[in-house]
């Protein structure tokens, strides 16, 4: 239950400028509503939680899944997001928009098995050595810029100055395309209470467009300080890999152990300083054209920038002989960090259509990557860094004692996508709006997973050595499937009600939302070949103010989804201020 109270936006006007501040403030909880899957729970965890397992692998991922129990809240959050902004007369202006949060059950509720800062002691978690926007608490600024408008030799010019986000091309679902541009705040994304601006990640740049014509403008931006997404921390219901966030700095080498009895015992990698991609080159141009005659603008973009999130590195151990010691006690072991490969390029085209009398809007994308970096899988870096052996064996031995080998490969990557939405009118009393989007990934010239492979979580345990698989191995682990395949899509339906004043001030809006992936494992985890997932969700405001939420999201299949088994039932409720 939760409490919200009314209050009123702060307005000023003094001289040539105006302006004001707006607020939204909400409070929510989220709760699981699905029982651990005993086939994503690794045997050494498993065992010390005395929960049914039969997991090939998963000791590195599986944190987030056993802290929680079906009908345990996983996130109890308020949270404030202010809006202050001023224009003059001259049509210059400023923004900012700041953020802050407090989330209960993970600063200080009860979690069955804990994470890598609290040295798995269960009780509450720990966030030491988070980035800011994944803490259990915070206020951080997201937007804040200085904007103008000017003309220049008789054209008109928009430029923006300070941290802020790039909204180019068409908004779509599925993510790949342009909009990825911006890093993604993907812990606030797990937050109950979510807000439109929450999940894009502002960064520092300039940018700016400039209308050639009425119908032609040419837009341009560069980023002054790199950025990356945020991952929400390891331990949280919303992680999948328990050393991948800052603060999560060891990598377990046996899933007969559980992760409390590799700290002890000294049976884990160390993580090293991570790296950065740099400041400097991140880009794009582009430009757009409207053809009145069908009412459609076309876009073309190019983009250069560096990796959003981050790739594992692993050094080659330091020591002739033994490759791994437990504890290591000369501090030659393997190690591994996360790097950001630079220089990411991308060409884009996009269209956007609508037809007034049908009340639809259409919008598409094509995308080519010209060096897309893909991930090694999981399991297979860490066999070849402990023990040299595997399918990248030979790749390690070519790297000199204690140095870096990169856990990537760069590979040209083409994708698609086909967005539809209309409103339909009255049906049964509200107004029917329905959409849908359709998408495919390519990835050219990948080699045969038998005997070099990309992706698949961990959970899913080593696939086989050059086409061979280990005597006794687990079936589900010794395939070549799961794994990223050249080609994936997908699509994505939704359907939503709209009632105003269905009782005095009071407006409801009822929705479903459905995604199918239907082949093939992607690169990006945007398609996981066979999963669903169908979300139901109710939203209202009662006269404009006060606002509320209720969702369910089910996954209803995806035999290599590592998130098969997170249901979650979402409430909250809030005051626009």
């Amino acid at each position: 239950m939760s409490i919200s109270w009314p209050a009123h936006a702060w307005e000023f006007k003094e001289g040539d400028w105006s302006g004001g501040i707006r607020a939204v403030v909400t409070v929510g909880t989220a709760i699981r509503a699905s029982p651990i899957d005993p086939s994503l729970v690794p045997a050494g965890d498993g065992a010390r939680l005395r929960l049914d397992h039969a997991a090939p692998g998963g000791v590195n991922s599986d944190d987030g899944n056993l802290n929680y129990r079906r009908g345990d809240p996983v996130s109890t959050v308020a949270k404030g997001l202010v809006e202050f902004e001023a224009n003059n007369a001259d049509g210059w202006g400023v923004f900012t928009r700041v953020k802050g949060w407090y989330d209960h059950t993970l600063a200080e509720g009860h979690v069955s098995l804990g994470n890598l800062p609290n040295d798995y002691a269960g009780g509450p978690l720990s966030d030491r050595g988070f980035s800011q926007g994944a803490k259990f608490r915070g206020i951080s600024l997201a937007d804040a810029y200085v904007k103008g408008q000017f003309s220049a030799v008789g054209l008109p010019v928009s430029v923006k100055a300070g941290q802020q986000t790039v909204d180019w091309g068409p908004a779509f679902t599925i993510p790949g395309g342009l909009r990825d541009i911006n890093p993604r705040d993907f812990a606030a994304l797990s937050r109950p209470g979510l807000q439109p601006q929450e999940g894009a990640k502002p960064f520092l740049a300039l940018s700016g467009k400039i209308d050639l014509s009425s119908a032609a403008s040419l837009e341009i931006f560069y980023q002054l300080l790199s950025a990356t997404s945020t991952q929400p921390g390891c331990g949280t219901f919303a992680a999948t890999a328990d050393y991948a966030s800052p603060g999560c700095d060891r990598v377990m080498v046996s899933n007969a152990l559980s992760s409390a009895d590799g700290l002890a015992t000294g049976r884990f990698l160390k993580r090293g300083s991570d790296g950065t991609a740099g400041d400097a080159g991140q880009f794009g141009i582009g430009g757009s054209y409207l053809v009145p005659d069908i009412g459609t603008r076309f876009s073309l973009h190019f983009t250069n920038i560096h990796a959003r999130t981050g790739y594992v590195e692993a050094d080659r151990t330091g020591r002739n002989g033994a490759i791994f010691l437990p504890g290591d006690p000369d501090g030659l072991n393997p190690a591994y960090r996360f790097q950001y490969p630079k220089n990411i390029r991308m060409l884009s085209g996009s269209f956007a259509t609508s037809v007034p009398s049908m009340k639809l809007r259409v919008a598409g994308e094509l995308d080519h990557k010209f060096n897309q970096p893909l991930a090694f899988n999981a399991p297979d870096l860490l066999q070849a860094a402990v023990s040299e052996t595997g399918v990248l064996a030979r790749d390690f031995a070519l790297v000199p004692l204690g140095g870096p080998f990169a856990g990537y490969e760069r590979f040209h990557v083409t994708q698609g996508q086909l967005a539809a939405s209309g409103d339909i009118g009255s049906v049964i009393g509200g107004t029917l709006t329905l959409g849908g989007e359709v998408g495919a990934k390519y990835v050219h010239d990948l080699p045969d997973p038998n005997f070099r492979r990309y992706g698949r979580s961990d959970i899913f345990g080593t696939g086989p050595n050059n086409g061979v698989c280990a005597a006794g191995a687990d079936p589900k682990a010794c395939t070549t499937k799961g794994f990223v395949t050249p080609f994936s899509w997908g699509y994505r339906l939704q359907a939503s009600l709209s009632y105003r004043d269905i009782l005095p001030g009071v407006t409801l809006k009822p929705s479903v939302a459905f995604a199918h992936d239907v082949n093939g494992m992607s690169y990006d985890g945007a398609f996981n070949q066979g999963r669903q997932i169908l979300r139901l969700a109710l939203d209202g405001t009662v006269k404009d103010s006060y606002l509320f939420n209720l969702t369910y999201q089910t996954t209803l299949a995806g035999p290599y989804d590592p998130r098969a088994d997170r249901d979650v039932f979402l409430v909250s409720t809030g005051v626009k201020l």
